[in-house]
């Protein structure tokens, strides 16, 4: 394909030439265009002007030789030359006879095929009306043929169908516009954009969305931009460790301080409460079941808005119960903290 495309962008040449001559060839297919070698390397020669058209003012055939005439081979035909009237036929008409062959080169078939089954009229019609097909998505269709056009050009038929894809779709579209304003505005810069193909260089033919031009950047400077990968994937790497390592520190300080908060807010309230059994202050002696109980008694009010350290006490007064071997006591308590838990 890449070959394929080197000698097309000589024929291109060739015709821009034409063009800056004053002249438009308004029949080119491959009949006109003759292959031949030098020094070993092929060279395409553009021939048979007999349909040109002079585009100076001083030319007497400045203008369709006769209107309903119909000028060139109508399967390479622009639309603008399938027209029965007197359109003024420009360089752009030359850009679509190239955008057809073109097409055949890498597809291996014409975008509108003249096979013999349809009448010239159809035929005009249909260079006039209807889009062809992309070319990925017209070599998809050939069945058969595909295996052998893709060998005439040095590769696997899903490789044909990926190299087609994508850059070169919009190349050849771009050349087969119906409306000639849309097409490239001469083959020079039809040639330009195969350059840019050729080079990995964001296309004329394609919008440049954000994606595509960053796909172009990475495919020039391959291996800049793997060295720029391999750093961004080890210092999103070394961010992400240190993010973790972070992450589990604070969760490690944030528990710590809840179990120490925790502990202190227990030993604040047993010693508050289990105080109230010290003779010294109270003056009486007080069982150890009479301090539980009070102790009991105040575990709602004390930890209202903080049940788990609630169930904590419970179970440790459900404990102490146990101990001692009071289970009907403590049953309530473990039951109660197990329900909050």
């Amino acid at each position: 394909v890449r070959e394929r495309l080197e000698l097309f962008k000589e024929v291109c040449a060739a015709v821009q030439h034409a063009h800056q001559k004053g002249v438009i060839h308004r029949d080119i297919k491959p009949s006109n265009v003759l292959v031949t070698l030098r020094d070993g390397k092929p060279l395409p020669k553009v021939i048979d002007f007999g349909l040109a058209k002079a585009t100076t003012s001083e030319a007497k055939d400045n203008s369709l030789t006769e209107v309903g005439t119909l000028l060139g081979t109508p399967a390479y035909a622009s639309p603008e030359q399938m027209s029965m009237g007197a359109i003024d036929i420009d360089t752009r008409s030359d850009v679509y006879s190239l955008g057809a062959l073109l097409y055949e080169l890498l597809v291996g078939v014409l975008p509108i095929e003249a096979d013999g089954k349809h009448s010239v009229i159809e035929l005009r019609q249909a260079i006039r009306d209807l889009d062809p097909p992309r070319p990925s998505v017209r070599i998809s269709r050939l069945g058969e043929r595909l295996s052998e056009i893709a060998k005439a050009r040095g590769v696997e038929p899903p490789v044909l169908r990926s190299q087609l894809r994508g850059d070169l779709d919009w190349i050849v579209m771009k050349a087969l516009e119906k409306q000639r304003e849309r097409r490239y505005a001469s083959p020079h810069e039809l040639s330009l954009d195969i350059d840019r193909y050729l080079n990995h260089e964001p296309l004329l033919a394609r919008p440049p969305t954000t994606g595509y031009l960053i796909r172009k950047f990475v495919r020039r400077h391959r291996v800049g931009a793997s060295f720029v990968a391999v750093i961004f994937v080890v210092l999103v790497a070394f961010v992400a460790v240190t993010l973790i390592q972070s992450q589990r520190v604070a969760e490690e300080r944030d528990r710590a301080t809840a179990q120490a908060e925790r502990a202190e807010a227990i030993n604040a309230f047993l010693q508050e409460t289990l105080g109230a059994a010290d003779p010294w202050q109270t003056g009486r002696d007080v069982s150890v079941r009479e301090t539980l109980e009070q102790a009991a008694a105040k575990i709602d009010s004390t930890f209202q808005s903080q049940p788990l350290l609630a169930a904590e006490v419970r179970r440790t007064i459900g404990s102490i119960y146990a101990s001692l071997g009071r289970y009907e006591d403590a049953e309530p308590l473990l039951l109660s903290a197990l329900e909050t838990r």
